[in-house]
């Protein structure tokens, strides 16, 4: 099925801001956050727009992970005779 990311992204963004403008504005870009953190002067709630992703980040790595670990691979390596073209 091609083409479910093209509204798949739209409809979560959009499922995101609904549940999260009461409670936060629905700000979901670190950066949108910062801005006006920067000029407002308000630096309070901001930590969670970058501990939130890195946390995110790393619990998903973990997860990755865990669910597929890495497998060693039996590599043969060939013998390689240098050539001395000068001669």
């Amino acid at each position: 099925m091609q083409g479910t990311a093209l509204l798949a992204i739209p409809l979560a963004l959009v499922a995101v801001h609904l549940a999260a403008i009461p409670i936060s504005g629905a700000s979901v870009n670190p950066a949108r956050s910062f801005g006006p953190a920067l000029v407002g002067g308000k630096w309070d709630d901001l930590w969670i727009y970058f501990v939130g992703p890195l946390a995110g980040g790393a619990l998903g790595a973990a997860v990755h992970g865990f669910l597929y670990p890495r497998t060693e691979v039996d590599v043969e390596v060939a013998e390689v005779t240098v050539v001395d073209v000068d001669r």
